[in-house]
């Protein structure tokens, strides 16, 4: 008997064993074609053998989702099979070690990251180009239970420094641009007993072991963190918009670029600094997320992306750490008067601009810089003892329409 799902066709990654295998089981039960495909050959076999009866609605490719030549071969193949795409499921994943930040090693990071979200991203950009063909198509991602940077010499994190440093604190400020470096130099001289001022690439770990090695150096500890730096898309979604003409699709580059910044340099930077505060069993992290962290229509898919997935580093961080006198909270800004968007220089999806604006009506005012600050500077001292994995939101209301 003819089901919804009859004569769709289904790509499911990682699907030649677990809950993969058994979603594509259902799916060709139910009458869809479906491509199975997964890294793991011997698994493959079993499929193949398997699902031998379904042949007519099967096909079945070894591919390494993280190379997008294969997505795009694995497209090609299914299209000449079946004649289009339907659904795609997203559900190849790779588990960490259950390694906390201290202890993660880059190269772990780096690969769950590029087979459980970049893949993702990948794989989706090419299935919405088909799917727009036929104005219709299905994606699900399989995520998991476990879903539920230094300060930069310029907006907020300038406010930051300068709230910790009026109320006494020590403060390394660090920044890729060095004539706003140079600026924040000249414009807190007067405390250069409390002061350091590095330049530095925080994508890079030698350079952001050096910055660890200057400040305690100088002051003798690491007590708080703030993961400021970030690089904001140009409101790119996953895939090219054809609906309306077609605006860029999301370059692989920039995703590249603003996961880097945004997601892995707090997580390296995090990861020396638990190393120091450990040796005190005291430390604050505070992670700078945004309004994006939580919904989807704030930016491209790159930034909100990038500020879901450190909402949870925070939170796993807050939990791994917590006996050992460390916190980790987030805030969530709205709008605000920084230099993030000194990325949309270069230019802007207005599709995905104007997806965004369509809730600009409910927007407040650009949030107060010194204000936000104010927030900071609490959630760092020891009157915030009792927040933990919090993440706050500082958006004047906006993600509550």
């Amino acid at each position: 008997m003819p089901t919804a799902m009859s004569g769709k066709t289904c790509l499911v990654t990682g699907s030649a064993g677990g809950l993969g295998k058994a979603i594509a089981s259902a799916l060709l039960e139910a009458g869809a074609n479906v491509a199975i495909c997964d890294l793991n050959q011997s698994r493959i076999d079993q499929c193949s053998a398997e699902f031998a009866t379904f042949s007519k609605q099967l096909i079945v490719f070894k591919i390494d989702i993280t190379d997008e030549s294969q997505i795009v071969s694995l497209f090609e193949h299914c299209i000449a099979k079946f004649g289009r795409v339907d659904v795609l499921v997203n559900n190849a994943g790779l588990m960490d070690h259950f390694d906390p930040v201290g202890d993660l090693d880059k190269a772990l990071w780096d690969t769950v990251i590029a087979v459980n979200l970049t893949a993702p991203y990948l794989v989706s950009k090419h299935a919405v180009k088909h799917m727009q063909e036929e104005r219709s198509g299905v994606i699900l991602n399989i995520s998991s239970a476990a879903g539920v940077a230094g300060f930069r010499a310029g907006g907020l994190g300038k406010a930051i420094a300068s709230a910790l440093l009026e109320a006494g604190a020590n403060v390394a400020i660090c920044d890729l641009n060095q004539s706003r470096i140079d600026q924040c130099s000249a414009e807190f001289a007067t405390f250069s007993k409390q002061l350091i001022v590095f330049k530095i690439d925080i994508t890079d770990e030698s350079q952001i072991v050096s910055l660890f090695e200057h400040c305690i150096a100088k002051f003798g500890r690491v007590d708080v963190l703030v993961n400021n730096a970030g690089l904001m898309d140009h409101f790119d979604p996953v895939g090219v918009i054809k609906i309306t003409g077609g605006a860029a699709d999301l370059d692989k580059a920039l995703w590249d670029t603003v996961i880097a910044v945004n997601l892995t340099a707090p997580y390296l930077v995090s990861k020396h600094a638990v190393k120091h505060m450990q040796e005190e069993r005291s430390g604050v992290i505070l992670n700078i997320s945004s309004a994006a962290g939580v919904a989807g229509f704030r930016a491209g898919a790159a930034y909100t992306a990038s500020k879901h997935g450190l909402i949870g580093l925070t939170k796993n961080t807050a939990a791994y750490y917590s006996k050992k006198g460390i916190r980790c909270n987030a805030i969530l800004p709205g709008a605000m008067k920084t230099n993030i968007a000194d990325a949309l220089a270069t230019g802007m999806n207005m599709e995905g601009y104007q997806t965004m604006q369509t809730t600009a009506a409910m927007e407040p005012s650009d949030n107060d810089l010194e204000t936000i600050a104010k927030l900071c500077l609490f959630l760092c001292s020891d009157d915030a003892g009792v927040v933990n994995g919090a993440c706050v939101q500082t958006d004047g209301g906006w993600l509550s329409y």
